[in-house]
């Protein structure tokens, strides 16, 4: 039976394989299209870090169990959401520093990263400045995304496929011919491409620097960018 099983399936590939090799003997064209979609973000993604080190493994684990219970009660006052908090690459080990050209350990080190998002972009000064007093803790980085953003990657994958048809039907027109049926459609895999990278961090560095604490915070546009390569079954009348 097993044997039966592979050789139809093998059967199968075969004549797919035939049956796309000659849907491309056809004459064809093929384009790309892409398509951007810009909207206004509604949701704020931050990412921490929380490091320390100690002389001990006992002394830095309680210690560093004890700032990950600071953030994690700061953010639930702040009005975050449980579930929207999230712990992850959590490690320790031992210290190891270079002193006078030698390598030297001095105690250990635990770290663990947290994730967390929010929607109140009212609350991103207070909560900015709450995490800045919890020592040993950081803000790495924060960014701009939407909480819809599937809905916008299927409008944009629309607005794509119909950039590509009508690349595919100004090519064909401009040596007298014209398109026929899909023959194939295929979407083009991009980065992780909401370029939702706020800087945001180094805005608000500026503004302290500045001196202007009341400076708001600007989320601007982000795009939703998605691309697609279509092929189309070309006809020339002679």
């Amino acid at each position: 039976m097993k044997r039966f099983s592979l050789s139809m399936t093998m059967a199968i590939s075969l004549l797919s394989a035939v049956a796309y090799a000659g849907d491309m003997a056809l004459p064809h064209i093929s384009v790309f299209g892409t398509a951007v979609t810009r909207i206004i973000p509604d949701k704020m993604i931050w990412h921490l870090q929380v490091r320390n080190k100690s002389s001990s493994l006992d002394s830095v684990a309680k210690e560093h169990i004890d700032i990950i219970m600071k953030v994690t009660a700061f953010l639930k006052e702040s009005s975050v959401k449980d579930d929207e908090v999230q712990t992850s690459r959590m490690e320790f080990g031992e210290n190891w520093e270079y002193k006078d050209r030698s390598r030297v350990k001095e105690g250990y080190y635990a770290i663990t990263h947290v994730t967390f998002t929010m929607t109140d972009f009212n609350s991103y000064e207070k909560i900015w400045k709450g995490l800045s007093l919890i020592e040993n803790s950081s803000v790495n980085d924060i960014l701009y995304d939407h909480t819809e953003r599937i809905k916008h990657q299927n409008e944009t994958r629309v607005k794509a496929l119909i950039a590509a048809k009508e690349k595919a039907q100004l090519l064909a027109k401009t040596i007298g011919s014209e398109i026929a049926e899909p023959l194939i459609i295929e979407e083009i895999s991009l980065r992780d491409d909401v370029e939702n990278r706020s800087n945001v961090l180094q805005a608000r560095r500026e503004a302290f620097a500045d001196g202007d604490e009341g400076t708001p915070i600007s989320p601007g546009l982000i795009p939703v960018r998605m691309r697609v390569k279509a092929t189309f079954r070309l006809i020339t009348h002679n």
